[in-house]
């Protein structure tokens, strides 16, 4: 129900949770990257036209959001996220993990993400006529 990274995700319950877009953010004082759900398996979102389902093989991590990374990046206050018209779904075969040593430690060498060539499975289906 919570967001959670590679460093985080032992410490969110595992199950299905149902939820707005706006209840998966992360509300911090300086807007960044935030609702991430690691090791996700499928999500469903429900659209006034029917709904959209991703299927991950076997899982993926999930951040969604009424605004663009961009908009993140240069807001310097929450009130200047505006939402949109558009919902913003990132898809990730891998995330690094929480700390940037900004204020505290960095992202521990064990859940640090090491980019390399991937592929991630993912499916897509709609009831809405999207596709």
């Amino acid at each position: 129900p919570d967001e959670s990274y590679p460093d985080s995700h032992t410490a969110v319950a595992v199950g299905r949770y149902s939820g707005s877009v706006r209840e998966l953010q992360t509300d911090y004082v300086v807007p960044q990257e935030n609702g991430c759900r690691s090791q996700t398996r499928w999500a469903q979102f429900g659209l006034a036209s029917g709904s959209i389902r991703i299927d991950g093989a076997p899982h993926f991590d999930l951040a969604v959001r009424p605004w663009s990374i961009r908009d993140l990046e240069t807001a310097r206050h929450a009130t200047e996220l505006v939402e949109g018209d558009v919902l913003w779904i990132h898809l990730d075969a891998g995330t690094n993990g929480l700390g940037t040593a900004a204020c505290g430690p960095g992202v521990r060498e064990s859940d640090r993400l090491v980019l390399s060539s991937t592929s991630l499975p993912v499916r897509f289906s709609s009831t809405a006529g999207l596709m």
